[in-house]
């Protein structure tokens, strides 16, 4: 199982001018690789979600600001990003 990496640091994004990012990688572009860690992506997502007091419409791919082909896998299957983002929704 490949886990998921979660910086715990906040750091200002230039892209975004005024917000606080809280980065969440995958160790790796395969689709496995985000199957194994998408427990990991949803419950930190959540936690995310409950302690700054977010919506799904708030949680966003780095690709939505700068276009930048990441994270990949939801980039290249975007059935799976509003898969994951229905899920968010369903539980939260």
């Amino acid at each position: 199982m490949v886990p998921l990496l979660a910086r715990t640091r906040r750091m200002m994004a230039p892209e975004s001018t005024g917000r606080i990012t809280v980065p969440a990688t995958s160790t790796g572009t395969l689709a496995s690789s985000m199957l194994t860690s998408s427990q990991s992506l949803l419950e930190l997502t959540r936690w995310l979600m409950e302690t700054y007091r977010l919506d799904t419409d708030q949680i966003i791919r780095r690709y939505d600001v700068t276009g930048k082909e990441c994270p990949r896998f939801f980039v290249q299957n975007p059935d799976a990003w509003e898969n994951f983002l229905a899920e968010l929704a369903e539980k939260s």
